[in-house]
């Protein structure tokens, strides 16, 4: 009598192969594009970083030396490459203190960058605090 020896794989087996590749697949695929994302965030955060910090640095000087932030400094657009960023600066007081005659504020500076990465809007923020002392 003759054995005969099956070789191969099953149906089961075959399909329980496959699903395990599509998910692992799918894993990879999803980890890249999360990945792709951030990249994309953090290379526009870091080109427009510095026009950033420097309409925050003029925002801040203008109300620690005068108490108020003219509208020409207020807000506007610029444009970095193919991109258009819109920026709006935003201040409220926070505190008042009057010590030895001398009326010193302390205002809250919120600034504002708008951009479309595609088709998705991408708001970034910095919020800080500036100090008004009026001369003696």
């Amino acid at each position: 009598m003759i054995k005969s020896v099956k070789s191969g794989f099953t149906l089961i087996e075959v399909m329980i192969t496959i699903v395990l590749l599509a998910t692992g697949v799918i894993a990879v695929y999803n980890a890249f594009s999360v990945s792709l994302r951030g990249l994309n965030y953090y290379s526009d955060y870091l080109c427009v970083f510095p026009l950033i910090d420097d309409k925050f640095m003029c925002a801040q000087n203008a109300l620690s030396s005068s108490g108020r932030v003219e509208d020409r400094d207020a807000g506007g657009n610029f444009r970095i490459g193919n991109r258009d960023f819109t920026w709006n600066v935003a201040y409220s007081l926070e505190d008042e203190v009057n010590n030895a005659e001398v009326l010193s504020r302390l205002y809250r500076i919120n600034l504002y960058v708008m951009f479309y990465s595609g088709r998705k809007q991408v708001n970034l923020s910095r919020t800080g605090y500036a100090l008004y002392e009026p001369a003696k």
